[in-house]
């Protein structure tokens, strides 16, 4: 029988995922690519939403039980472009073992 295991993606560690999460805050022009990476911190669970801000609101607070600290992310809804390049940088960086490499 096959292993399942073997045919699945290897993820980037969370404490990897984090780092870049709170290294993306001194990055302005990558506000989005911080929010949609924010989502996946929320769904692996690293991150907690505190709060949602009110209805019009455009930020967020998470809660980091790892290191203790609060963030506050911008919600922003980048377009099909960027949305597109979000995903080739995060597959890049989370998925190290299955890109291919560049012809030198």
């Amino acid at each position: 029988m096959p292993d399942a295991a073997a045919g699945r993606a290897k993820l980037a560690p969370n404490d990897v995922l984090l780092q870049l999460f709170q290294q993306l805050e001194a990055v302005p022009e990558k506000e989005d690519m911080r929010f949609v990476l924010a989502l996946l911190l929320v769904r692996r669970r690293v991150l907690q939403v505190e709060d949602r801000g009110a209805d019009d609101a455009t930020c967020m607070t998470l809660y980091c039980p790892r290191d203790e600290n609060t963030y506050r992310v911008t919600s922003l809804t980048p377009d099909d472009e960027r949305i597109e390049q979000i995903q080739d940088e995060l597959a890049r960086l989370l998925y190290p073992d299955q890109v291919e490499k560049q012809p030198t």
